[in-house]
This record gives C-alpha cells, structure tokens and sequence, in this order.
C-alpha cells in the first residue's frame, strides 16, 4: 500500500518523516520531490535494496545526503536540496509492504466481552443524550478494533456536523474501492430510522465528497418500499450519487459480540445494497 504526504523542509540533516499510518512497516520504497525551487520537480529515490544512505534522483545520479534511511516507522532525510531545503515544500510517497496472510479474522481484533457488557447495560430510562453517546461508543470502538480503520474527529459538513470521519487503510482490494474516507453517524433511538434520516445522512456523506457511511442504530431502518428509508438507500447507490450507505442495529452488535466479524458484516451488508441497487 502507499501513503502520501507533505513536509517542509529544515535544511538540516537527520530530519526524521514519521508516516501516519496503522501499517507500522518499514516503507520499501521512498520517492519524494519538491513542490517549489530549488529543485522543482525533481524526484528523489530511494529503495530496501539500495546501499545504505544512498539514494537516486530522477537523471540517475547517485545522492548521498538526501534520503538516508528507511525506517520502521517513516524515513530520514539527509540536507540535500532535493530533499530538505530550508523552508521549501516537498511532497513524498512511501510503499508499505502488506504483511503476509492478511484477511478480515486478522484484521478484526475485538474485545468481545466489554462489547456484551455494554449492551447488556443499556437502560431505556436514560436521557438522549446519554444514549447517543452510548452508541457512539461502542461504534468507536468497534473500528478501534480494526487494523487499518483510523478514527478521527467530528466533522462538519455543509448540512450540517458528523459523529466523525474514518479513514480506510485496509490492504485488501475489497476494501480499497470503497474510498478514503467513511462517514459515521450514530443515531440511538426507539423507533426505526426513516427515510428523512437517510436523505440527511446521504447528503452529508455527499457534501464531504466520500461515497461510503456507516450508520449505527439501535431498531434498524424502515420498510421496503421506495418511501421508506431501505428504498432511500437503494436509491443513493444509483448514479448519480453512488453512495454506498451500511446500516447496523443492536441485533448486529449482539452478533458481533457472540462471534461474529465487523468487517465480514460490514462487507455483507454492503454487497446486500449492492445487489438491491442493480436489482
């Protein structure tokens, strides 16, 4: 897998690039060249089987005191131009190797008893607001528990504000083609999600340019039919927003807990919209 990503440079030797990534791998391959002067353009190499501190740039030419190191977690930059020119900006590439054997069991890596104790503490009487952040919670660590799924902060869209945005790492080709970037939301109420909910949901997701969300609730969605909430997201999975909109209720949490696999869920239940879209 490659991560990408953009420095300033210090003009000084040993400035150490930390790669913000759940693949805490030593990168094989660093490539990295400068957005503005004094080598503009330029592209700097270096490679696992290259000579110790010693890295190529894009005529060929060997370099000494540019990219000097690969480590386990990022690179280290010698005071070449190319690479570390005070105050100039580079951008650079890092190719992760995928470690062997990786699958969603190896992936998912859940603590199954905190999950039934939550759900077996759940109480009707609390108020709205504890409730939400409840479920908030377990969603949050149900991708906490997932290698490659990075959680962050909420954020707000031009509707209006998301529980939080998740950002896709998984080196499986499956998982790759579902984007970058998820968004979640968390909705912990007594009745069915309806198809407004949906609508709003889908155009937040829209509205961030992503094209995957993930929605938490506690009864599930409304209906079949083309007014109700599963016609909805039947819908946003056509052009031309091709948004692909993954639905859990408690039922789902309950199974995860007993056994079953986040991720094998989440795959499931997408290719259930799936075939429903092109039905």
């Amino acid at each position: 897998m490659e991560i990408v990503g953009i420095y300033t440079g210090d003009g000084k030797s040993g400035r150490h690039i930390v790669l913000n990534s759940t693949w805490a791998e030593r990168p094989t391959v660093v490539e990295v060249f400068a957005e503005t002067a004094p080598t503009r353009g330029n592209r700097v190499t270096c490679t696992e089987d290259m000579w110790p501190g010693r890295s190529v740039d894009s005529s060929g030419c060997c370099l000494e005191d540019a990219i000097i190191s690969l480590d386990p977690d990022g690179f280290t930059l010698g005071a070449h131009p190319s690479v570390n020119a005070d105050t100039y900006t580079y951008h650079f590439m890092a190719r992760l190797p995928v470690p062997d054997e990786v699958d969603e069991n190896t992936l998912f890596r859940p603590n199954r008893q905190w999950l039934r104790q939550q759900l077996d503490s759940f109480d009707e009487s609390w108020g709205s607001d504890r409730k939400g952040k409840f479920l908030e919670c377990i969603a949050g660590r149900l991708f906490s528990w997932t290698r490659g799924l990075e959680g962050g902060s909420p954020k707000l869209t031009s509707t209006a504000q998301i529980d939080w945005v998740v950002t896709n790492e998984i080196p499986l080709n499956y998982y790759i083609h579902w984007g970058e970037e998820w968004l979640v939301e968390a909705r912990n109420r007594k009745k069915r999600v309806g198809a407004a909910a949906v609508r709003d949901f889908k155009d937040k997701v829209r509205s961030c340019g992503s094209h995957t969300g993930v929605l938490f609730t506690r009864k599930g969605i409304t209906g079949q039919g083309d007014q109700a909430a599963a016609g909805e997201i039947h819908k946003a999975a056509r052009p031309p927003d091709n948004i692909c909109i993954v639905v859990l209720n408690f039922d789902d949490l309950s199974s995860i807990a007993d056994g079953c696999n986040f991720l094998t869920m989440l795959r499931q239940k997408r290719d259930e919209v799936r075939d429903a879209r092109d039905a």
